[in-house]
């Protein structure tokens, strides 16, 4: 499903998957990969036909929105109040118990992941998200239904390290600087490369580097490309600007190479994307 029309709860739109082993894929290695996202709205839509003991290689994450049922993890019971998540690893011996009649407002994100310190930091423990952690959370979603599947690593990874932090202590003002690259890449009126980047925060290009990788698990380059391509889609937007005109905006040598990566990293050309706003746009002032 891929649209710009998400209503403020991206959940109510997620279909039932066919296969819960094949997600959204990233275009390029992340940290996390193949993200699949569905809810459970009752009992009987929790436990299925598998109440016993189960394990697979996805990682999953809980949030428990509303109704209360039993999550066993390799036989210890941890039961989720509203507003509350859990994320249980890959090939972790579990299973869920609720009686067919509960009522639920169950959120499940399963993914593959490729970054195993997680399981010690956030694994297997009752975390309670701040109201930003919770909109990451959402934002992932969104990402999911408009098949933007780069997007969608890149805001669970960033999720998966605002909640690391918060987990360790009170946050450090410091650490805002990971917004200030998003929020610099965005607004910036000159080309997004590291070295504009490093002249902007104040660094070296080697130091940025290392610490957005040990921060956030990703490459810096490949975010700040991913972000060109974000801001971009946007001016996708205005039917004033012609599409070559937002390829040299947007940094690149020519429309043919913004086209590819946009193609790489959004699933559809530039062409198709606008397409689909301008129907979306025409749907919703009907």
């Amino acid at each position: 499903m891929k649209t710009d029309s998400i209503s403020p709860d991206p959940w109510c739109h997620l279909p039932p998957p066919e296969d819960y082993f094949q997600g959204l894929r990233t275009p390029y290695p992340c940290p996390v990969d193949n993200l699949l996202g569905f809810t459970r709205r009752s009992g009987h839509e929790l436990t299925g036909n598998r109440p016993e003991e189960h394990q697979h290689p996805r990682w999953v994450w809980i949030l428990a929105r509303s109704g209360n049922a039993i999550n066993v993890i390799r036989g210890r019971t941890l039961i989720l109040e509203a507003k509350e998540m859990l994320l249980i690893p890959g090939r972790i011996p579990h299973y869920h118990q609720a009686l067919p009649e509960d009522v639920l407002d169950w959120c499940f994100l399963t993914f593959e992941c490729q970054q195993l310190e997680w399981a010690e930091r956030l694994g297997e423990k009752i975390l309670r998200p701040d109201p930003q952690e919770a909109a990451l959370f959402d934002e992932v979603i969104t990402c999911v239904l408009k098949g933007r599947a780069a997007e969608a690593a890149l805001t669970l990874c960033l999720f998966h390290e605002r909640l690391s932090r918060s987990q360790q202590g009170p946050p450090d003002p410091q650490d805002a600087w990971v917004s200030r690259i998003r929020n610099w890449a965005m607004q910036s009126q000159v080309s997004t490369t590291i070295a504009a980047l490093a002249k902007y925060m104040g660094g070296s290009e080697s130091h940025l580097r290392q610490r957005f990788r040990d921060t956030t698990g990703l490459s810096l380059g490949r975010y700040l490309m991913h972000l060109r391509i974000v801001r971009a889609a946007e001016w996708l937007h205005d039917p004033q600007l012609s599409i070559t005109e937002i390829a040299y905006r947007s940094g690149y040598e020519s429309p043919g190479n913004f086209s590819r990566a946009f193609q790489r990293e959004m699933n559809l050309s530039p062409r198709q994307y606008r397409k689909d706003v301008m129907a979306d746009n025409h749907t919703s002032s009907s």
